[in-house]
């Protein structure tokens, strides 16, 4: 077969090989590129202050960002065809130094069977790691969340927690009074935090849509334990009252756990931040369940108001 090949090839000249292998060379780069199964596939990052901007963000992204980063924003290739564009953009209330913003792209992807890996623009896409993604003169920088093109699953949760002093005061949980001598421990939040919690206190997302809305709150007495001589006494604190709240929240399904606003991980003990126009407070979770039909139709009536 070779000597067959040479003896042909004997038959034309120098130039003529070339243009030949030249033109084979050009049919196997387009069946690479164009030939090849591409995928559009959905993939959220998490955009956080830190990866991307000196300046702290206060409540929400600042306005060049969000000028910036629009729904509908595209990059093409030289054929006029998407490779990338911007379908959604949303962030959650927050106060915290550390703010996020969650932006979902729809991709041209090349799957790796082999793998089970997506690749653009040449690079693996591997969730929880930074990429950076450019569209015309803007860049995306941040960690992948989430990779597919599936219906995110949300579910409907209701949690019972307290407004706990150790996580909601400045001062440490534990104070020292010199005049007796004794260590006094403090249960409840002061006046000046409790009276500030709206009993309908709701949280929305961007979008406006409705992430937790609170179903009840009480106020119980709170006590005062202090230790003298050899005794442990408790008093009722007048300064203070214990917060007790229930509430209806909407939770992100991801790898059978459920996460309020994309990343904190909801199961008792945990800390549900909730932020409002008046203050900042965390939840501790003391008991949470699924909704059932009738609290998860409520929820909804909420949203809609």
């Amino acid at each position: 077969m070779i000597k067959k090949t040479i003896k042909l090839l004997k038959k034309y000249d120098a130039f003529d090989v070339i243009s030949i292998g030249v033109f084979f060379f050009i049919i196997a780069t387009l069946a690479f590129f164009f030939l090849r199964k591409s995928k559009n596939i959905s993939v959220l990052v998490r955009v956080s202050s830190s990866d991307n901007f000196q300046d702290t963000w206060l409540s929400k992204p600042p306005e060049w960002y969000l000028e910036k980063t629009k729904i509908g924003l595209k990059e093409k290739d030289f054929l006029g065809r998407t490779n990338i564009e911007i379908t959604d953009i949303y962030y959650y209330p927050t106060n915290y130094r550390e703010e996020t913003a969650f932006v979902e792209l729809n991709m041209k992807t090349i799957y790796n069977k082999n793998k089970d890996q997506y690749t653009y623009d040449g690079k693996p896409l591997l969730v929880g790691g930074y990429q950076d993604f450019e569209l015309g003169n803007l860049k995306i920088r941040g960690i992948i969340h989430s990779i597919g093109d599936k219906e995110q699953e949300y579910e409907v949760y209701k949690i019972k927690g307290e407004f706990e002093r150790k996580y909601n005061e400045d001062v440490g949980y534990q104070t020292y009074n010199a005049s007796n001598q004794a260590n006094i421990t403090n249960q409840g939040l002061l006046e000046y935090i409790y009276s500030n919690i709206p009993e309908d206190t709701s949280l929305y997302d961007s979008k406006n849509n409705l992430i937790l809305k609170m179903t009840d709150l009480q106020l119980v007495p709170s006590y005062r334990e202090f230790v003298t001589g050899s005794q442990i006494k408790r008093v009722v604190d007048y300064e203070r009252k214990r917060v007790f709240v229930e509430a209806l929240m909407l939770s992100k399904k991801v790898n059978d756990r459920f996460l309020f606003r994309e990343e904190d991980l909801v199961r008792v003990n945990s800390l549900i931040p909730i932020h409002t126009d008046t203050l900042t407070l965390s939840l501790t979770v003391l008991d949470i369940r699924e909704a059932t039909d009738q609290e998860t139709e409520e929820f909804f009536l909420y949203s809609q108001k």
